[in-house]
């Protein structure tokens, strides 16, 4: 969303920014209401996939071109997640990489949909291409199926232990981590959860707000601002391993948010992850296994 006109100083005006964000903001909206209303090719999939979960819990992560990932992601959720559905909403701009995910949910038991082709194709614009998906299940699959509780985790994220959304907000309506920037705290989609009621009074995008600096679920800072308003509430742990999370991500980053671990650039979005595998296979196999536990102070968080 444009700024406030109170923020944009005289130099600002000279170079036209408030026309020029608002002309932006105008764009982006309208690529967000075309491509939530994009059908699927086939009619019958969210109809289908709608009567299979609708009165269940919902737990969903955005793929994206890595089968690796969701591939030990579903040996994580199939082992620790409870009383929820989960949901591998298939982003991918790699027709290979879909039918491989695709067949690693089959065989896994797990609930696959692949999302219509998203208009940002590239890495560079990851954040937005993640938030128009995430808006896509919002509308289509999440409000029709209306789950008592409902979240997402990121592609590479693993929960280590049970995993269950209604324990998990803790009677809250929001719960996951919380992003406090300068302009607004939203969620990481990354690690979030909501209860149903949460959009009783104003709905939720994942978008960007880009021009107040909000990353990728900030649009929603306005709305959790004043379901929050008034409330003492929890949320998630967080430990970083590696350089701060969103502003230098490195190769041997591992974040633990509660007790669920992400790795950094394990899906190779931000260079190509192939040398990494084997070590990143080992120590997903070890925290599997529960020989690599999450820091002290982050277990036993429900």
């Amino acid at each position: 969303m444009p700024r406030a006109i109170a923020t944009y100083t005289a130099a600002d005006w000279l170079r036209l920014r408030p026309v020029l964000q608002a002309y932006k903001t105008w764009l982006w909206d309208r690529m967000d209401r075309r491509f939530v209303s994009t059908m699927l090719d086939d009619a019958n999939a969210v109809p289908q996939l709608l009567q299979r979960i609708s009165g269940q819990n919902l737990m969903l992560s955005i793929a994206w071109n890595a089968p690796w990932t969701i591939r030990w992601q579903l040996r994580f959720v199939n082992r620790h997640l409870a009383n929820a559905v989960f949901l591998v909403a298939d982003n991918s701009t790699d027709p290979a990489a879909r039918e491989t995910i695709a067949a690693e949910c089959a065989s896994a038991g797990i609930e696959y949909l692949a999302l219509p082709p998203n208009p940002y194709r590239t890495s560079r614009h990851a954040s937005r291409s993640h938030g128009l998906a995430l808006n896509w299940i919002y509308h289509n699959v999440i409000r029709p199926a209306a789950p008592d509780a409902w979240g997402c985790f990121d592609h590479d994220l693993y929960p280590t232990s049970r995993f269950d959304p209604q324990e998990r907000l803790r009677g809250q309506l929001f719960y996951g981590d919380l992003e406090e920037r300068a302009n607004g705290s939203y969620l990481w989609p990354g690690y979030c959860l909501f209860t149903r009621g949460i959009d009783d009074d104003g709905l939720l995008d994942f978008r960007q707000d880009w021009f107040i600096g909000l990353d990728t679920g900030g649009m929603n800072a306005r709305v959790l601002a004043t379901r929050r308003a008034g409330r003492e509430m929890m949320f998630a742990k967080r430990r970083s391993i590696g350089h701060q999370r969103n502003f230098a991500t490195t190769a041997d980053e591992i974040d633990w948010f509660d007790d669920c671990v992400h790795l950094g650039n394990a899906s190779g979005w931000m260079h190509s992850n192939a040398e990494r595998e084997p070590a990143l296979d080992k120590l997903l196999q070890s925290i599997l296994d529960g020989e690599l536990k999450p820091p002290v102070e982050h277990r036993n968080s429900v």
